[in-house]
């Protein structure tokens, strides 16, 4: 069973991923929208935050796709922790553990997750990509 674990975290993660960046870029689900979005990455911080918009909306929404399909799960799984711990790094609005007193839990829990499938990998049923070797 152990490798069912990885995949539903990956399942979980890859979904948490998608919405967040379908809100981000296009305003879905009650979402921002780029223009909002960037004025949120503004308010965090002055280096690019254009940029740094899109960078973290599209890496959530192709990396939420790319985490169902169990595709490159490390590297993606990476870029999710670059992305919830540049959030914890980056607000200074956490000033408390529980979500609805403005904690940071969520953030930790996306973090463990991605950390758990950076060391694992995607588990099961996922999309691989055999390479041979030269012949």
């Amino acid at each position: 069973m152990q490798p069912y674990g990885p995949m539903a975290v990956r399942l979980v993660l890859g979904t948490v991923g998608l919405v967040h960046g379908l809100a981000d870029t296009f305003g879905l689900f009650d979402g921002p929208g780029i223009t909002l979005f960037i004025d949120r990455i503004a308010a965090l911080t002055s280096a690019a935050p254009t940029l740094v918009a899109w960078a973290v909306a599209l890496g959530q929404l192709i990396g939420g796709i790319l985490l169902l399909l169990g595709a490159q799960t490390r590297l993606v799984a990476l870029l999710a922790l670059l992305i919830a711990g540049g959030e914890l790094w980056l607000s200074g609005r956490y000033t408390a553990f529980f979500v609805e007193n403005r904690g940071c839990e969520y953030l930790l829990c996306l973090c463990a997750m991605a950390i758990l499938l950076m060391c694992t990998g995607p588990g099961k049923w996922a999309l691989q990509v055999k390479v041979k070797d030269g012949k």
